[in-house]
């Protein structure tokens, strides 16, 4: 008897069969497990990130819905390489009302291991920090309605009379007048200010400054292979 693992038999498939019916059962298998790594995942209560098929086999990969949430039993025997989560990330709340500030910023801070909360408004901001640990603010300083500074400085009153919600606070603006700088630091502690249009190198280097990254963490919820099989 010859015995072959799933990841062997797609590999038997695509070197036998035409492609395009390799291809379609490729995909027919991958989308059948990913539905089964759904059904495992609600009942571990955790993340599936999805099935994927390449150099390392057929893996289903999965992360913690919590990253405080211990790895469940089954998927550390199963799986002794991948790493858990096990400590919360630190944690950047954005504002800015342009979408694309959002959406690139947001990206240069994820890559560094960090979570990235978006508001739009001094009001969604507030909202954000009274429900989450927020280790720093970057916020532009022109909002609509509230502005960065009236929301930096009530951040800041907060933390004067709260323990342990201590975060550092960064005010961007396209200003070019120094006394708009002056201005975002008076009275707020350490607050930095940055000018638009950012400088990225900049921003990751002060922002890796004020959030480092332990040494040892993984910068990423790294997933837990489930499904393996040897592709050589």
């Amino acid at each position: 008897m010859k015995k072959l693992d799933i990841s062997q038999l797609l590999e038997a498939l695509e070197e036998t069969v035409e492609p395009n019916v390799a291809a379609a059962a490729k995909h027919d298998l991958i989308e059948l497990l990913d539905h089964l790594a759904d059904s495992l995942a609600a009942a571990l209560g955790v993340t599936n990130l999805g099935t994927t098929y390449d150099s390392e086999g057929l893996i289903c990969k999965f992360k913690p819905s919590n990253p405080d949430a211990p790895c469940p039993e089954i998927l550390e025997r199963m799986d002794e390489e991948g790493f858990w989560e096990t400590r919360a990330r630190h944690t950047v709340l954005l504002v800015d009302d342009d979408p694309n500030l959002l959406l690139l910023a947001g990206t240069v801070i994820e890559s560094l291991g960090i979570e990235v909360l978006k508001a739009t408004s001094a009001e969604q901001a507030w909202a954000l920090y009274e429900s989450r640990h927020i280790h720093l603010l970057i916020t532009d300083i022109v909002l609509p309605g509230e502005d960065g500074l009236s929301l930096a400085r009530r951040i800041y009153r907060s933390q004067t009379r709260t323990k342990g919600r201590r975060l550092q606070i960064i005010t961007i603006s396209g200003e070019t007048r120094e006394e708009v700088a002056t201005q975002s630091l008076e009275h707020l502690g350490g607050t930095m200010h940055l000018q638009k249009p950012l400088d990225w190198k900049k921003l990751a280097e002060l922002v890796s400054l004020l959030c480092p990254v332990e040494k040892g963490d993984p910068r990423f919820s790294a997933a837990l292979h489930v499904v393996k099989g040897d592709a050589s």
